[in-house]
């Protein structure tokens, strides 16, 4: 379907006064969110498994116990979200007996349009196994493309970073593709740093890790986050 566009707010002074905050994801967003995914990171193995999956996905991801998920807004319109978790293997495997007939029927819809889909579906749930690092993982952020670029992904990291916090947490890490240097400096800048290196669907990844205690994110987190 078409993308929806909006102006995008380039300018610095067009940035202060755009109304933007960000919210717990809610369940009302799982399908928006699942748009923004694909728009923004299409070429990505969960992307490519459309928006029916990735909205099936969220809504067995939301509520669930070690979950955190926000939400950006501006002027009630969902721009951009991020979302994480304690466990990322034991998330994963509570998701796929939980909904493991909705999210199949979806993944075998994916994999019927892209075969190559089905490797990458098992390379994903192989995943948490490789990491050396254990404990809470940013496991997506993503902005609607027309809002790349104004401040949206720091504000969203500074969130979900409190809230991590705030449950005691010192660290958590995120993995990322090693040659998406947009990616590199986005966290570098906000002080990630890499601490393994590993292959995932055939190309190297870089796992990047935060340090909660030394290092306090340079944006301000979204008013009233709490435990």
């Amino acid at each position: 379907m078409p993308r929806m566009t909006e102006p995008r707010p380039s300018s610095p002074a067009l940035r202060r006064e755009t109304d933007f905050s960000v919210r717990p994801l809610a369940r009302a967003d799982c399908r928006r969110i699942a748009e923004i995914h694909v728009s923004a990171r299409p070429g990505d193995v969960l992307p490519d498994l459309g928006v029916a999956f990735l909205d099936t996905l969220y809504g067995r991801l939301l509520g669930r116990p070690g979950v955190w998920a926000f939400v950006g807004e501006s002027s009630g319109r969902v721009v951009g979200f991020v979302l994480g978790c304690a466990d990322t293997g034991a998330t994963m495997r509570a998701v796929a007996i939980g909904g493991c007939l909705p999210l199949a029927w979806h993944t075998l819809a994916g994999c019927a349009r892209r075969p190559r889909l089905a490797w990458h579906a098992l390379e994903t749930l192989r995943y948490p196994a490789r990491r050396h690092a254990p404990g809470p993982e940013l496991m997506v952020v993503a902005v609607e493309p027309d809002w790349q670029g104004c401040g949206v992904g720091s504000r969203l990291i500074a969130t979900f970073s409190e809230r991590l916090r705030l449950q005691g947490c010192s660290t958590y890490h995120v993995a990322v593709k090693s040659k998406n240097d947009t990616a590199a400096r986005f966290y570098g800048r906000l002080g990630f740093r890499v601490v393994q290196r590993l292959a995932m669907y055939g190309e190297p990844w870089d796992l990047y890790e935060y340090r909660l205690t030394s290092h306090q994110p340079s944006v301000r987190p979204a008013v009233g986050v709490s435990p």
